[in-house]
This record gives C-alpha cells, sequence and structure tokens, in this order.
C-alpha cells in the first residue's frame, strides 16, 4: 500500500524539487550576471591612471561643493574633504576638512 502511494507521490515531488532548483539557480545566475558587471565596471575604472592631482579643484570656492576625497587650496593651505562638504563650509570651519600643508609645510596633526 505505501509502495503504491509513495510511486503516485514521487513524480510530484520531483517535479517541486526540480522548479524549487531551477528557480534558485536563475537568481544565482542574475547575481553572477550583476557581480561580473560590477567586476567589469571597476576593473575599467581602475585601469585609468590615476593621481592624487585628479583629486585637486584648485582654490577653494565660496558657493561650490566638494565631494568627500576632493583636495583645495584656501590661505596658502592643502585641505582634503572628509565628507561632503556644504556650499559655505570653509576648510577649517568644520570637522569634514583636513588640513594636509599648512602653507606649503606638511601637516604633521599636532
Amino acid at each position: 500500500m505505501f509502495g503504491a502511494f509513495a510511486k503516485a507521490v514521487a513524480p510530484v515531488i520531483r517535479g517541486h524539487v526540480k522548479d524549487s532548483i531551477d528557480a534558485h539557480d536563475q537568481a544565482l545566475r542574475a547575481e553572477f550576471a550583476a557581480l561580473e558587471s560590477r567586476i567589469a565596471r571597476l576593473e575599467a575604472e581602475s585601469s585609468t591612471e590615476k593621481s592624487i592631482a585628479d583629486s585637486y579643484d584648485g582654490p577653494w570656492q565660496f558657493g561650490t561643493e566638494y565631494a568627500r576625497g576632493r583636495l583645495v587650496t584656501d590661505r596658502g593651505s592643502l585641505w582634503l574633504s572628509l565628507g561632503d562638504n556644504a556650499k559655505n563650509t570653509r576648510p577649517g570651519s568644520g570637522p569634514t576638512w583636513r588640513l594636509v600643508s599648512k602653507n606649503g609645510i606638511p601637516h604633521t596633526g599636532e
């Protein structure tokens, strides 16, 4: 009796398992495709050589927003933006700027 039941149910279970595996496989394929695309984009970006000079935006200007990682000069010193700076946040006036070089002399943090 149990054998007949197992024979009747086995194809249904097999079908559900196959559908579940297929759905999981499709989801993984989509994730892998997204990751491969991201890797390709990152590799393309890193293939262009950059230097610190590429982050320099020139003298600080009132009304300009500076993103994290950007460098500006102001009053003879070089400043690094540690976060997105509002249009009127002058270097040295808040915690989102770090002094790199004061009047051309490297800053030691003292």
